[in-house]
């Protein structure tokens, strides 16, 4: 509707409008009198620098570094060129890549006693590991190029002794020691790994995480076991299961067949290897009635001697025999009989009567096993035995090897001598008592050196 001018609130509502214009016109003034100042303000602060500029000329303090850089500068090239490399005798610039660092296990693991963990880790490749302590598969395949070694796990037992201290020189916790766990990702003792971008993790992390150094092998566990035992009294009588009864009745993946080496024994030593029943029924009586003269069959051994022991055989290592075990990685041991002794508590252990007679084959039937060797190069490989789960060689190491491939990864457990692997140019040497393997990630190995080894690898593959 309209207004006249003569209206009092059309009045009114001009009056505000001038005032709010005014005000916003004084605001406005108010913002550019301080732009200006911030303007002189910061003239007045360039002026400043500049004075200060002229007042402290650039780097003046640290002359004794200008007058080194000139002098360098006036130097003619030849002279600069000498005093580089003098810097370098001096001060040499550490620049290797892992490859080109050596590595020697013997001087790193703890398993030697003049070297302790510490000495270990100052000594080893710790440019290999990543900060952040994670690596991708396709990382993990192009470092490797290089043996893995493994630190061994003991395990104290009431019919161990010293012996892997004396032959090997292993730091065992006690004088009842009975077992070294060589080369193990089995949960009851899993080797730490001790090189190379996996150092401090196990092998059975590196065997579900990094799959491409054991060639893509199927399985929810690393296959093999290999340990080195020391029997100063004779084990109990005992059996394991095959891999359908520990999956059906002991949920683990794998029963045990298992095969050993003599390593060194006492003249007369003897094991217990098979029984005497003609079937399962008189091998259940002869057990109830305790008839063990006449149901045990008992063999004499001496060093180098290999016997083949398939699940179902029953068996036991006799007193003062050290022997080199390779098996399927499994932990399950049913006990027939144990002479009656007790345990550290106290009570006799545990026997596993009823399990023993399910599993146990009867009658006794000895394993074919047929030795035979070749020999190339510098290198005498003996093979020992070829079975389902595993091939198990002995190699005698007498200068050099031919150029050999993982098949498709190797194991290696050193029992006497010394050498070096020899991968791409780079050398790694191993001595007595060392385990490694050979990832499948190198395409090819030498052996250079003199020493005695047990090798093998897993037929699951």
């Amino acid at each position: 509707m309209f207004r006249s001018q003569d209206d009092p609130s059309w009045l009114f509502c001009m009056s505000r409008v001038l005032g709010v214009e005014t005000m916003l016109g004084n605001r406005h003034l108010a913002l550019g009198n301080r732009v200006a100042a911030f303007g002189n303000g910061a003239r007045t602060l360039g002026g400043r620098r500049a004075e200060l500029k002229n007042r402290v000329p650039p780097r003046e303090q640290s002359s004794g570094v200008r007058e080194r850089s000139r002098r360098v500068e006036e130097q003619s090239p030849d002279v600069r060129e000498q005093t580089r490399r003098e810097k370098e005798q001096t001060h040499p610039v550490k620049t290797q890549s892992p490859a080109q660092r050596p590595h020697h296990p013997r001087q790193t693991p703890p398993i030697h006693p003049t070297l302790s963990a510490k000495s270990y880790t100052s000594t080893h490749k710790k440019n290999d590991t990543i900060k952040t302590g994670k690596y991708s598969s396709r990382e993990v395949t192009n470092v490797y190029n290089e043996p893995i070694f493994l630190q061994p796990e003991f395990k104290e037992r009431l019919w161990g002794g010293t012996k892997l201290r004396e032959l090997f020189h292993y730091p065992i916790p006690s004088d009842q020691t009975g077992e070294a766990w060589g080369i193990s990702g089995h949960a009851n003792g899993p080797n730490k790994i001790l090189n190379g971008p996996l150092e401090g993790k196990t092998l059975a992390y590196a065997w579900d995480t990094h799959r491409q150094l054991f060639a893509e092998e199927e399985g929810e566990e690393f296959p093999l076991l290999v340990k080195i035992l020391d029997s100063s009294k004779t084990l109990s009588v005992q059996v394991h299961p095959d891999d359908t009864y520990a999956r059906e009745i002991e949920n683990q993946n794998y029963g045990k067949t298992e095969c050993w080496y003599v390593i060194d024994c006492e003249e007369g030593s003897e094991i217990i290897f098979g029984h005497h029943a003609r079937d399962k029924q008189e091998f259940a009586a002869m057990v109830e009635n305790e008839e063990w003269e006449s149901l045990l069959r008992r063999i004499k051994v001496k060093p180098g001697d290999f016997f083949y022991v398939p699940s179902g055989t029953i068996h036991a290592i006799g007193a003062g025999i050290q022997i080199l075990e390779t098996q399927q990685s499994s932990d399950i041991t049913y006990r027939v009989y144990d002479f009656d002794r007790v345990g550290n508590d106290g009570e006799k252990r545990e026997l596993h009567l009823d399990k023993s007679k399910e599993v146990t084959t009867a009658p006794h039937i000895d394993p074919e096993i047929e030795r035979s060797y070749t020999i190339q190069a510098g290198l005498k490989n003996e093979t020992l035995a070829e079975e389902m789960y595993f091939s198990v060689y002995h190699w005698d190491l007498d200068g050099s090897s031919q150029v050999l491939k993982p098949d498709p990864y190797t194991l290696v457990s050193v029992l006497k001598g010394q050498g070096e692997v020899l991968i791409d140019g780079q050398s790694y040497p191993f001595t007595k008592g060392d385990h490694f393997i050979i990832p499948a990630t190198v395409e090819a190995y030498q052996l250079k050196g003199k020493a005695s080894m047990i090798v093998s690898h897993s037929n699951k593959a």
